[in-house]
């Protein structure tokens, strides 16, 4: 008898025996050590219950395979017993009851369905990742898998995004892309519509400015960008992915490039320049050769975040008034101003709250108002601050005597000092109106700042907040409301201060507030003007975007307001900018406009929602429906070339911000080492976070067929066992790994040229001889 089973007979393939035991009855006793005798010995009994065992020769090994499950699935990833310890009755059982294996046997002919993880198996990596319990980069999830198979999982339904943007891209007709850049990476996002006047919006792609945050590092970032995004499967460099193509689809990166009609971003000089480059031929390098010449040959408008301009309204306009900006800097924005001084310390913050829940008249009692942050790089939240000061400045007043009382000798006493001497009643006047007035200037920036702004609004909302701001200041309403109003009230009062010991009196019957209101008045005049001009700069009523307010229709009210003349006449003119600018025939536009434009407005008043485009696209979409008659009579595809740009054209990059904010946090700062791509496949799932259910059920839907396109078969997932450590792999060439490594090795041989050279003493015996 031998001591292997080296010379193992294939001759005999069903029985196939050792040396030792060939034609030898009964057999040898080696069945825990000779494969081929065990399943000599047990085959019958096996296949009686499992008929769907076979045996194979290859290499000079037996292996046992399941028949099924080599015919449904890929031969390599059939599951396989090569050992004596692996073929066991108990082993067979377990894998007949797998649902793998039973689906192979309904389905002899074709391949297993499991050849990637069930829709439901993403549905729960999908939720999961949304919830922040499961994160890239992390353990894997409970039920489903591991971390490697749950990061695949995610490129594949980060990839099925991809795709439904492809998809969106491909049916539309044109396109806004909104750019934004921050701490070295930029995000591009898109605004479409399509034939069927159907709304969509996306992100596009992200890059890091490799080539710095300038002009030609943005253009640079946002051809890389779009190329990615036509390039499908791209980036899935995993190690589980099979070869699969990684050019770029031509054909769709054309298409994309010609259909992008606006580029939209903030004021700066690099973001508006890189917006003209990437309309000429200098991008043509950075996606090759083959791209279309003339990066954005239809590229109309390069316009700038309507916002940032909103915003400028009042940053540019309080510091032009030298008493209104240092009552802004030295009460509520300064580093030493009492806001600052209550939001930053959390002492003099808790005394701030005290007092604010022990005032008798406060008018936003039902409200917390113990907070006065606001975020320095956005001027429209310091109106909190603002308003706060003014609807609990007894509170305020009250914590800036305590602190110039018990910390004379400190900053915060003196700060605190300089605060009480600022105190009067011309002061408190400016600031309630100053908070009316930042009030309306917020409300025209939260209209604007939506990635689903209608154009269709801008420049009625524009003409509503001057509406506003006039009354108020101008006809001095803002006396009879507001936060003005409020002091009115409150100065009815007579109010004490000391001051390193002396009184001072602010308020009181005895006082004749004409005079200061006068002044506060002339002082805001001023500023009004101020106001219209720059909102004449941000909003010109010459840009485009500002003519398609001809498609806003107005409730009846509104409509009682103006005469029917002049708004027909405004109208046609604002049409006849339109057809010029897109080169369409005006009486064509004009015609088809008044034609349905009562149909529109009947749809618009019998509709719960106030959107003037909804009204104007069921009017189109009916008249599709209804058939060519009605079209022939009724024309409405100039109409329709309007409407899309409508849709399409956007004028705010709040999504890209939104956008910004997520990953911010995210992706903080223990995941600041993730690759690269895991972090592009993480931002992209992020944007799906507002889907309905429905398009979610398609990403689940879609997800599996990218792993098949990827990856090989999936097991089923189960309860988390604890596995062996597997060995450990290669490191990546170029990695510190393998320097590390490198290193190590070449100080082990150095080592050893010392010890074999004499050079080291004995092992343990000390240092050795110099």
């Amino acid at each position: 008898m031998v001591s292997s089973c080296d010379n193992l007979k294939p001759a005999n393939f069903e029985v196939p025996l050792c040396s030792a035991c060939d034609g030898v009855e009964p057999r040898c006793n080696r069945l825990s050590k000779c494969l081929a005798c065990k399943w000599a010995a047990n085959q019958a009994q096996w296949r009686s219950q499992h008929p769907w065992l076979s045996a194979s020769w290859a290499g000079g090994k037996l292996t046992v395979k399941c028949k099924a499950c080599q015919r449904g699935c890929q031969a390599s990833r059939a599951p396989r017993w090569c050992t004596t310890a692996a073929l066991q009755m108990c082993h067979f059982k377990a894998h007949a009851a797998t649902a793998k294996h039973k689906a192979a046997l309904a389905e002899p002919g074709g391949r297993a369905p499991f050849e990637a993880p069930s829709p439901a198996a993403f549905a729960k990596v999908f939720s999961a990742f949304h919830k922040r319990r499961l994160s890239l980069g992390e353990g894997g999830l409970e039920s489903v898998g591991k971390r490697q198979k749950v990061t695949c999982m995610i490129y594949c339904l980060a990839e099925a995004v991809r795709q439904r943007t492809r998809i969106w891209l491909s049916g539309a007709s044109s396109l806004t892309i909104h750019s934004d850049a921050s701490q070295g990476r930029l995000l591009v996002r898109g605004q479409m519509c399509g034939h069927d006047l159907c709304p969509r919006y996306c992100l596009l792609g992200t890059e890091i400015l490799t080539n710095g945050p300038s002009a030609l590092g943005i253009s640079d970032a946002i051809m890389r960008a779009l190329r990615d995004l036509a390039t499908p499967l791209c980036s899935s460099g995993t190690p589980r992915s099979t070869t699969a193509p990684r050019a770029p689809d031509l054909p769709a990166l054309k298409h994309i490039c010609s259909i992008v009609e606006v580029f939209n971003a903030d004021a700066a000089s690099d973001e508006q320049l890189a917006g003209t480059l990437v309309a000429g031929a200098l991008a043509n390098d950075v996606v090759g050769g083959n791209a279309p010449l003339g990066v954005f040959p239809n590229l109309k408008v390069i316009t700038k975040d309507k916002p940032h301009g909103a915003r400028r309204v009042t940053s540019r306009t309080w510091r032009c008034d030298p008493y209104l900006g240092r009552l802004a800097e030295e009460v509520v924005m300064g580093r030493n101003s009492i806001c600052q001084l209550l939001q930053h310390s959390e002492v003099l913050r808790a005394r701030y709250a005290r007092h604010v829940h022990a005032l008798q008249h406060n008018p936003t009692w039902a409200a917390k108002t113990e907070s006065l942050c606001a975020a320095k790089h956005r001027f429209d939240t310091w109106q909190k601050p603002f308003s706060r000061l003014v609807l609990t400045f007894e509170a305020v007043l009250t914590t800036a005597q305590e602190m110039h009382e018990e910390r004379r000798k400190e900053s915060v006493g003196r700060n605190a000092k300089a605060f009480l001497n600022l105190v009067d009643e011309e002061m408190l006047i400016s600031l309630a109106m100053m908070a009316d007035a930042g009030e309306e200037n917020l409300d025209l920036v939260r209209f604007l700042d939506s990635e689903t702004l209608p154009t269709t609004d801008i420049s009625a909302e524009c003409h509503r907040f001057l509406e506003r701001i006039t009354v108020l200041i101008e006809h001095r309403g803002c006396l009879r409301s507001g936060h003005t109003q409020y002091v009115m009230t409150l100065l009815q009062r007579e109010r004490v201060l000391f001051i390193d010991r002396a009184s001072k009196r602010v308020g009181g019957s005895a006082i004749d507030l004409r005079p200061v209101v006068d002044r506060c008045f002339r002082r805001f005049n001023a500023w009004l003007k101020l106001a219209r001009e720059v909102l004449s700069a941000e909003f010109p009523q010459f840009e485009t975007v500002q003519a398609f307010s001809a498609l806003r229709l107005t409730s009846l009210r509104d409509r009682c307001r103006t005469s029917a003349d002049h708004e027909r006449a405004v109208l046609t003119a604002q049409l006849t900018k339109l057809a010029q600018f897109f080169g369409l025939h005006t009486d064509s536009l004009l015609h088809e406009f008044f034609d349905h434009l009562p149909s529109a407005q009947f749809n618009f008043d019998n509709s719960a929602s106030s959107d003037s485009l909804a009204a104007w696209r069921g009017i189109v979409s009916d008249l599709d429906a209804r058939g060519r008659r009605l079209l022939k009579n009724h024309p409405a595809e100039t109409l329709r070339y309007v409407l899309i740009r409508a849709y399409a054209w956007g004028a705010s990059t709040s999504g890209v911000e939104q956008q910004f904010a997520q990953c911010r946090n995210r992706q903080h700062a223990r995941r600041n080492c993730m690759n690269e791509n895991t972090r592009r496949d993480d931002i992209f799932l992020l944007t799906t976070s507002e889907d309905t259910p429905a398009q979610v059920n398609e990403l689940c839907e879609a997800a599996p067929v990218v792993w098949t396109k990827l990856y090989g078969l999936s097991r089923e997932g189960g309860a988390h066992r604890r596995h062996w450590r597997r060995a450990l792999s290669e490191p990546v060439q170029g990695s510190v790994k393998a320097l590390r490594q490198t290193r190590r090795l070449a100080v082990d041989d150095l080592v050893e040229e010392a010890a074999a050279a004499g050079r080291l003493g004995e092992p343990g015996g000390g240092a050795p001889a110099a």
